[in-house]
């Protein structure tokens, strides 16, 4: 007896096959697998696996090496596309949807940052004359990159904007992101920010008197909230 005759939903049992090889089929349900991070997952990969499926798409990922770092995974891969390593176009300069934001710095330079509030932390550090280097890799290897890195005379200080507090799941993600800090031993210089629920806030005078609490060795103590030296702008 076949497998479809033991079940009263006929189906076809299939074996795995590779993304690159079902390209050109759909299918109505579709498990992608990502077991890893490499080189070989790109966006255009991503992209035909998650457009194979008519009616539902699961995606099973390593729980240890990758549930709390799809984000990062999701940057990569488009970093990896082939596509986006071609700079010749026929229509000016393409900027990546994950650094949409372009910031024209004082000395010439110009960085691309996430968000608006990022562009406007860079833009206001800039402007006060202070050194800084967006997303440092500092600490690569614990799959961290603050916002920002900021050299001042009084010593290195990160800074990481939460933009999503109101979200659980980022929540979640952060305290346990801040845990590493501790143990790498920087929560004493790591500034956190968020935005405050004011509609006509100040964020550049609010990240101004910041940088004025860095320089006098008084940035403000907020133990129990989402760092020790958190601050609503």
């Amino acid at each position: 007896m076949n497998l479809q005759e033991k079940s009263d939903t006929p189906f076809t049992p299939a074996y795995a096959i590779t993304v690159h090889k079902s390209q050109g089929s759909d299918f109505d349900y579709v498990i992608f697998v990502l077991s890893e991070q490499s080189s070989f997952i790109t966006r255009e990969l991503l992209y035909t696996g998650f457009t194979r499926a008519k009616k539902k798409m699961y995606l099973l990922v390593h729980e240890k090496n990758l549930k709390d770092d799809l984000y990062n995974l999701v940057v990569k891969a488009y970093r990896n596309s082939s596509i986006d390593q071609i700079h010749t176009l026929l229509f000016g300069h393409k900027f990546s949807p994950f650094r949409p934001y372009v910031v024209y710095l004082k000395d010439g330079n110009k960085i691309a940052v996430r968000s608006k509030v990022e562009y406007i932390i860079a833009k206001t550090l800039d402007n006060l004359g202070i050194e800084f280097e967006y997303e440092p890799e500092d600490f690569v290897e614990y799959r961290i990159k603050p916002d920002f890195k900021i050299l001042s005379d009084t010593g290195i200080f990160y800074w990481e904007h939460l933009g999503l507090l109101s979200s659980e799941w980022y929540k979640d993600r952060w305290f346990k992101k801040f845990e590493v800090y501790k143990k790498l031993g920087i929560a004493d210089v790591l500034i956190t920010t968020s935005e405050s629920e004011e509609p006509y806030g100040d964020i550049e005078k609010e990240i101004s008197k910041i940088i004025d609490d860095l320089k006098k060795g008084n940035l403000k103590l907020t133990e129990g909230s989402y760092s020790r030296h958190h601050y609503v702008i």
